[in-house]
């Protein structure tokens, strides 16, 4: 009787498997002997994944009507801003939570053949430049587009000082509610 028990396997075969063995081995003795590092590695996956799951539903959020816009990056925590445009007064408000934030002055409220409807308004985009402008917001009605408000005289509605029109760009977001009163038709 051969005192070979590998029941016809090779030496290199044997090698190469107890070689796996040992590797498999390795993997997960590795683990159940730190399992301190076991945990840590969870607690990192977790948080990842809540990480990802928040970034995820913010986007969701932002893209969604009357949403706080595309992106998370700054994103404002609480309500949005509401807007007055008073034109006759030349004044525009912006409130917070019911809580008056700050009042700019209006420099120029439109012209002749272009003012500014009375009515509820939001905000649907904001550009840093625009046809001659800066700091644009523009604003749509139910009806579609019906101007927009800025620094510069270009084809802006209302217009702005440049730190104010700066401001009040950096103050809204896409979906902000603008109430226009004294403009032309509409219930203002």
């Amino acid at each position: 009787m051969s005192g070979d028990l590998s029941g016809g396997v090779s030496d290199e075969e044997q090698l190469g498997e107890l070689g796996f063995v040992l590797r498999d081995l390795g993997r997960t003795g590795g683990e159940v002997r730190r399992p301190d590092e076991v945990r840590a590695r969870h607690r990192r996956a977790v948080r990842a994944g809540l990480v990802t799951v928040a970034v995820l539903g913010a986007v969701a959020v932002g893209a969604q009507p009357g949403g706080t816009g595309s992106s998370a990056v700054g994103a404002r925590t609480g309500p949005g801003a509401a807007v007055t445009v008073d034109v006759g007064a030349r004044r525009l408000t912006v409130e917070r939570g019911g809580e008056q934030v700050r009042v700019l002055t209006v420099l120029s409220a439109g012209s002749v053949e272009r003012v500014l409807p009375a009515g509820r308004t939001r905000v649907t985009a904001k550009s840093a430049r625009r046809d001659g402008a800066r700091w644009v917001v523009d604003l749509a009605g139910p009806d579609g587009p019906v101007g927009r408000v800025g620094a510069g005289a270009a084809e802006g509605v209302v217009e702005l000082g440049e730190a104010d029109a700066k401001w009040l760009y950096r103050a809204v977001e896409v979906g902000d509610v603008v109430e226009v009163r004294g403009g032309s038709g509409g219930g203002g």
